[in-house]
């Protein structure tokens, strides 16, 4: 990995090797899932585009499909308010040195993934340095969802919106921002998990019973998440551990450097949870054979509860953080639901358990509710499986990769 110094005197930085006389393109993936959606992206590219360079900031995924990697999102990702407030010295310094990178390689154009609080401002701030400068911001700040006002920062600094939700366009069109909609990742991703495991295979590989229940765990990606949220999930697995259940919980490690932060978990669980008895660890690697094969989920709110629906998975969606991340989100947000299923379906199809909801005993009960009332698991898996029509059907690598090399000089 490359590295980058600030000379916190002269406020300069020391670049190893940071010009080149290729051409190039900057992508800033903040977090595990831009990583894994841009890398399709950057991988069809370079295949198209011959002796292109693309560099920044990502994580694994984006490694192999062939990126300069100049730091590893996996090693910041937080959450939360709070989360930020205490990285903020390190986020700024991470902020001033991509800018000077810019400044001083000279990319044919900036590739921002998600991570609107950090992208926007490394577009404000290009923007301000380099006018001409293509920026594009490939998953678009959901302003439909909170804080508004980011519209206007989006029309001065970015040059293009390439957004995933069909309705997205026409909103941020009426305001003036080019805008198009590219297709939803999770389609392709799905498309791609076509071939997974069958339920057998994957209960062989993961120590599960085929013929007992299974509750897929979905924690979250990064540690604050596992901290607040996953000592609730196995309370609420131990109040339903016993014989007359007979449930399999299964947990996912949505990513590798989370393994001993959930260790430490289960290590202070109640003993009625054994691993490998009734609970059970699979890597991210397996989350598509999790969905697929599980009979209830209980999901992180975020991107993996519609990529759950999409499996027609009944789910309870839980959030549970400080409780001054919970009163900013309260205030902050625009729309009556967090979950996108309930957001894109216009009503609360999945419960949402949020901050004191998100407990053991109610996660307990609702999903006794679920799980025991065919009537009940079925309108939910129905109306799930629905949302696929509400995200179209184009594939996003295609539309991204075309509207990059259209603006690129070299293409």
């Amino acid at each position: 990995m490359q590295h980058l110094v600030v000379i916190r005197d002269s406020m300069q930085l020391e670049i190893n090797g940071a010009r080149s006389s290729k051409p190039s393109i900057f992508v800033f993936a903040g977090d595990q899932s831009g990583d894994e959606h841009a890398a399709p992206i950057i991988q069809e590219l370079k295949e198209i585009v011959g002796g292109v360079e693309i560099w920044g900031v990502g994580g694994g995924e984006l490694q192999k499909a062939g990126m300069e990697l100049l730091y590893d999102c996996r090693t910041f990702a937080t959450v939360g308010l709070q989360g930020l407030v205490r990285n903020i010295h390190f986020f700024r310094k991470l902020i001033a040195e991509m800018v000077y990178l810019i400044k001083c390689r000279k990319p044919a154009l900036l590739f921002l993934v998600d991570c609107g609080g950090i992208n926007l401002r490394i577009a404000r701030a290009v923007r301000k340095a380099m006018p001409d400068m293509p920026i594009y911001q490939f998953i678009s700040p959901q302003v439909w969802a909170s804080r508004p006002w980011r519209i206007t920062t989006i029309k001065n600094n970015v040059s293009k919106l390439l957004v995933i939700f069909p309705f997205e366009q026409q909103l941020f069109q009426e305001k003036g921002i080019n805008s198009k909609f590219v297709g939803h990742p999770l389609l392709n991703r799905l498309n791609r998990a076509a071939g997974i495991d069958t339920k057998n295979s994957f209960c062989k590989l993961a120590g599960l019973d085929p013929l007992k229940t299974i509750v897929g765990l979905f924690p979250g990606s990064r540690k604050q998440e596992i901290a607040y949220i996953l000592p609730v999930f196995l309370k609420a697995a131990s109040a339903l551990s016993g014989k007359e259940n007979d449930m399999q919980f299964v947990i996912s490690i949505a990513n590798p450097l989370l393994g001993q932060a959930i260790e430490s978990c289960m290590s202070k669980a109640d003993a009625s949870l054994i691993r490998g008895r009734n609970v059970f660890l699979v890597p991210s690697s397996k989350n598509h054979e999790l969905m697929s094969h599980c009979d209830i989920a209980w999901a992180k709110c975020g991107t993996t509860t519609l990529e759950v629906g999409l499996f027609g998975k009944p789910m309870l969606i839980c959030y549970r953080g400080s409780r001054l991340d919970h009163f900013l989100v309260g205030l902050l947000k625009t729309t009556r639901f967090v979950g996108l299923p309930n957001i894109l379906a216009g009503q609360e199809i999945v419960p949402e358990l949020l901050q004191n909801d998100c407990n053991p005993g109610l996660i307990a009960r609702l999903t006794l509710h679920i799980s025991n009332n065919p009537s009940v698991y079925g309108e939910m898996s129905k109306k799930l499986m629905d949302l696929a029509a509400k995200l179209g059907s184009r594939d996003y690598v295609f539309e991204c990769v075309k509207e990059i090399q259209e603006s690129l000089p070299f293409r």
